[in-house]
């Protein structure tokens, strides 16, 4: 999926959200998933959140912090300081958080006095269907990052249920 703004009308919605819904995957990275189709509610709660700014500027430094050992995150670690784009993103609280990002007081709106932890990567089930969403990738730079990369194919592996390329197959992390 790789898509920014635009409008889903009802029918297009309702079409993959039964995909979805009977198995079919969906991944996506940054603004061409959680920027997408904003005013559409369905969308929003098919994809598990929504882009709404980067308080920070464009050029943010910032960690990632791993929140769970999942088959997306199996045998990497967090990543102790990226420079890019840093997304703060409204999320449904019925996604499973796999890894989160600080924003520090003066940086976020909403807070001056305390940092924020948001979700920037995540998976949601939704019917037989999988839903993965990962915020880096404003530039071909960061998509090539060794980590963020083994996450991205993994979380694209994981929500299609690719076994034939699936490097962990058969193991703990298959679900």
């Amino acid at each position: 999926m790789n898509w920014t703004r635009g409008e889903l009308p009802d029918e297009p919605l309702q079409n993959v959200t039964q995909a979805v819904a009977e198995g079919l995957g969906l991944a996506g990275v940054h603004g061409g998933f959680a920027s997408a189709f904003q005013a559409s509610k369905g969308w929003l709660f098919l994809t598990g959140g929504c882009f709404l700014a980067h308080p920070g500027g464009l050029e943010t430094t910032y960690s990632i912090d791993l929140t769970t050992d999942h088959y997306i995150t199996a045998n990497t670690q967090s990543i102790p300081k990226l420079t890019t784009e840093q997304y703060y993103c409204l999320v449904d609280p019925a996604v499973t958080v796999l890894a989160t990002s600080t924003f520090v007081a003066n940086d976020h709106p909403n807070a001056a006095n305390q940092e924020v932890i948001l979700p920037m990567m995540w998976i949601k089930k939704w019917g037989k269907g999988r839903v993965f969403f990962q915020s880096v990738g404003h530039s071909l730079k960061e998509l090539k990052e060794p980590t963020i990369q083994t996450w991205t194919k993994r979380g694209f592996l994981w929500a299609t249920r690719n076994t034939l390329a699936d490097p962990l197959k058969n193991s703990q992390y298959s679900e």
